[in-house]
C-alpha cells in the first residue's frame, strides 16, 4: 500500500501521457492517488485536475476540490486558483463538507496514533 511516492506519481505521469504505456486515465488515476495519500503535493494537484476534467473518473467538481486543497496545504501554490475555479459553482455547504474533510486529513496526519484509512 506504502511506496516511493516520487516513482508512484512518475509512473501515473507516464500513464496520463502515453509515454511508453498505453494511455490508461485510470491507471493514472489510481497511482496518483496512492501518492497523494502520501502526501506528495503534485499528485494531489493532478489528481484534482483529473477530476475537474473527467480524466478516468467521473468528472466531479467537489473532490477535483478536495484534492486541490490537499496540494495547496502540502505547497503547491498554483492550486490555489485552479480550486477557487472548481469551488465557485458549488453550493455553500458543499464547499464546507470539502473544508471539513481536508481538515480531518489534516489531523490524522499530525496524530500518529488515529489509524490511517490505508492501512
Amino acid at each position: 500500500k506504502q511506496g516511493l511516492p516520487e516513482a508512484q506519481y512518475n509512473l501515473a505521469n507516464m500513464y496520463r501521457e502515453g509515454e511508453g504505456l498505453f494511455q490508461d486515465y485510470k491507471e493514472a488515476v489510481k497511482w496518483y492517488t496512492k501518492s497523494a495519500d502520501q502526501g506528495y503535493a503534485l499528485a494531489a494537484f493532478n489528481l484534482g485536475a483529473m477530476y475537474g476534467n473527467g480524466e478516468g473518473v467521473p468528472q466531479n467538481y467537489a473532490e477535483a476540490a478536495y484534492w486541490l486543497s490537499i496540494a495547496e496545504i502540502g505547497g503547491y501554490t498554483e492550486a490555489y486558483q485552479h480550486r477557487q475555479k472548481f469551488e465557485q459553482d458549488l453550493p455553500r455547504i458543499e464547499r464546507q463538507r470539502i473544508q471539513s474533510l481536508v481538515n480531518e486529513r489534516i489531523a490524522k496526519a499530525k496524530d500518529p496514533s488515529m489509524k490511517r484509512d490505508e492501512e
